[in-house]
């Protein structure tokens, strides 16, 4: 196997942020529906206070929590975002007698009061809303002094709620945005000749899909992972073209490994044209390509890739094998494997995509 071509960033059922999840803070407004819920309780019906607990601090808060390998004040490369927004209403809780006596004394004492917290927490991934939550929290009169501590017990319930609901998982991710569900839906072979599937995972990624592994008893380091993702181009593309620059990809991939390991790259065979997936329903022609690398001490490591096209995916297959073995295991696999036909998000994106490449379209 060339260094690199293993499985990579993928995600099995995580509960909470992991620690490859960087997230970028935001402070917004609350939605019309609980600034009314606030403003009903408030005082002398003035405007709740906005932003009652300080945006710096609920951002502080979070970087003390090492939940996330990145926290940002409004970031640009973070994929997950999360929007906070709150307002405080003050809420007189004196008693009558208290009344009575601050009106009789003309008393310069303020009466005992709460502070009722509004918070809106909301999670998006890449500007897509996956999640929204109101939080509301009671704090004494000596609130402004506490802040600190009240947006930790704000965030501590959010952080909570989203391990319980695995907010952060690859699968919620998937059905919140409407991609493909790999997991229910697509069809594997649970053995190609003498391998066994050993792990499906979904990337961190709808746009990159599943990878699932196979392995040999006899043969730790012969793997072959079968890859299914989304063509994120319109469809009346050229797929010939499409599954060609996937390779061409896979070939300069390759060629970095091996120069930074001191590897020579051989190519075995060049991109060409496959039949190996005549007998796949729904399948277009496919695409393979065979590369080798070898030091002058080391036995060669092979890297022997497979593209073909069935529904809007590509089903990729990933050999650690010559083709001369793979051959085979390919022609086997491809009658099995049924991809889930055009997801919603896939749909709706190659509709923007379609109409931005239109004349006078941006």
């Amino acid at each position: 196997m060339l260094p690199g071509s293993s499985v990579g960033a993928v995600a099995s059922v995580s509960a909470g942020p992991t620690p490859e999840t960087a997230i970028a803070v935001y402070s917004t407004y609350l939605s019309e529906d609980v600034s009314k819920a606030c403003a009903a309780l408030q005082e002398h019906k003035s405007p709740c206070e906005e932003d009652a607990i300080q945006p710096d601090t609920f951002l502080s808060v979070l970087m003390q929590e090492e939940q996330f390998s990145q926290v940002v004040a409004s970031g640009t490369e973070q994929d997950y975002e999360l929007l906070i927004a709150n307002q405080a209403a003050v809420v007189d809780t004196s008693a009558w007698w208290q009344r009575s006596v601050k009106f009789i004394t003309a008393s310069t004492t303020p009466l005992p009061t709460e502070f009722h917290l509004f918070t809106e927490v909301t999670l998006q991934w890449r500007g897509v809303e996956i999640d929204s939550q109101l939080i509301r929290t009671v704090a004494d009169s000596e609130f402004r002094q506490h802040q600190q501590h009240h947006a930790q017990q704000i965030l501590e319930l959010w952080l909570d709620t989203a391990e319980q609901r695995h907010l952060f998982s690859a699968e919620y991710l998937y059905r919140s945005v409407k991609a493909s569900d790999y997991l229910t839906q697509m069809r594997l072979p649970d053995h190609i000749e003498n391998f066994t599937q050993s792990d499906t995972q979904l990337y961190r990624d709808p746009f990159k899909g599943v990878i699932s592994r196979y392995v040999h008893p006899a043969y730790e380091n012969a793997l072959l992972d079968i890859s299914v993702s989304p063509i994120v181009a319109p469809l009346t593309q050229d797929t010939h073209k499409v599954l060609w620059e996937s390779l061409e990809k896979e070939h300069r991939d390759a060629e970095l490994i091996a120069r930074a390991r001191g590897l020579e790259l051989k190519v075995d065979s060049p991109i060409q044209p496959t039949a190996l997936n005549m007998n796949c329903a729904g399948c277009d022609v496919g695409f393979m390509l065979a590369l080798s690398a070898q030091s002058a001490d080391e036995e060669p490591l092979y890297a022997t890739t497979y593209v073909f096209r069935q529904h809007d995916k590509i089903i990729k297959l990933s050999a650690t094998f010559p083709a001369t073995v793979a051959d085979a295991l390919v022609a086997e696999a491809m009658p099995q494997i049924h991809v889930p036909t055009e997801s919603p998000l896939m749909s709706g994106l190659r509709k923007l995509l379609e109409k931005q490449s239109l004349p006078g379209e941006s």
